[in-house]
């Protein structure tokens, strides 16, 4: 009997569990976490991949070092693959070392002749160009082989994406968190024809078209005076418009001018596509039934009232100052 006992106490044996010390426990946890960081890796949220699009412009982040996080950010924020019409190229700069290039630009609002004789020749047919880091090697590329007379730098995705919706070129180099912007616009507009509204016998027959820049260039063309100044500015959310503010310096009251920029930079809206709608968010009381504001489609009207210390303004896509 005391045999069988002792040979049931055998087989229900237990070996006693291992002690534990003091930083057992810890050990174990941080193993898992750190098992759970290396087999995680792979799903690490990227640099500006926690940021929703609207937010990425609104709160302007700054530009990746990275191209492919660089990449990653702008393919969210103009919807790609979705959106056709972006083109996204990416070669190499034959430098030393080379250096992966991305180029960005919208299909039908580039001039392709300028875009591919100022832009992509030059870089691809580069050769041999050394430098001190790449940043260097990006001072000599726009000293040296961009031939466009607008190149800028910019360091935030909300600048750069601004120059692709304009029509310019972005490109985007690896390794440098900085971005060039270059004037390659060639997108078809109205030209300068004759005013159907106001119509005159005898005076210029010219007229204010959809394009921003040609009307800038139409009243200085006009009032030909270095104190004739164009502050430019971006009303809208969504669709950024332009609006020039011109007056002449010294003849204009800059208590007028300093309210009228005020009054243009307060408007918090969406969309903003013509003068007559900007009129009705800066007037005093735009129910009332006396103008206060006077529109005009000619450009040398708008050139007689500034040289009579008023102040216009011009939106982008408006043939109306």
């Amino acid at each position: 009997m005391r045999l069988v006992r002792r040979i049931v106490k055998l087989m229900t044996f237990t070996a006693p569990a291992p002690e534990r010390g003091p930083g057992a426990g810890q050990n174990k946890g941080a193993g898992g976490q750190q098992g759970g960081t290396a087999g995680g890796g792979s799903s690490r949220q990227k640099p500006g991949a926690s940021f929703a699009p609207d937010e990425v412009l609104r709160q302007k982040l700054p530009l990746l070092r990275a191209l492919e996080d660089n990449a990653g950010v702008l393919r969210r924020v103009f919807r790609v693959p979705q959106n056709k019409d972006l083109v996204m190229r990416e070669f190499t700069l034959n430098t030393n070392p080379p250096l992966r290039v991305l180029a960005l630009f919208y299909d039908g609002m580039t001039d392709k002749m300028v875009q591919d004789l100022a832009v992509f020749q030059p870089l691809m047919l580069l050769a041999g160009l050394r430098g001190r880091g790449a940043s260097r090697v990006l001072e000599k590329i726009i000293e040296a082989l961009l031939p466009g007379n607008q190149v800028e730098t910019v360091s935030n995705f909300r600048d750069l994406v601004d120059g692709v919706l304009e029509g310019s070129t972005a490109l985007v180099f690896d390794g440098i968190d900085k971005a060039l912007i270059v004037e390659t616009k060639g997108y078809d507009y109205r030209a300068v024809d004759k005013p159907s509204v106001e119509t005159v016998v005898r005076g210029p027959q010219e007229a204010f078209t959809e394009n921003f820049r040609t009307n800038t260039a139409l009243v200085r063309r006009i009032l030909r005076a270095p104190e004739l100044v164009t502050e430019i500015l971006q009303v809208g959310r969504v669709n950024r418009a332009f609006v020039a503010v011109m007056y002449l310096d010294g003849i204009a009251n800059p208590r007028v001018v300093e309210e009228v920029r005020r009054r243009v930079s307060s408007v918090k809206t969406d969309f903003v596509n013509d003068s007559g709608l900007l009129e009705q968010f800066i007037e005093d009381a735009p129910l009332g039934l006396a103008p206060q504001t006077l529109a005009t489609e000619r450009p040398d009207r708008v050139a007689a009232n500034l040289a009579e210390g008023r102040v216009a303004i011009l939106v982008g896509g408006s043939p109306f100052a």
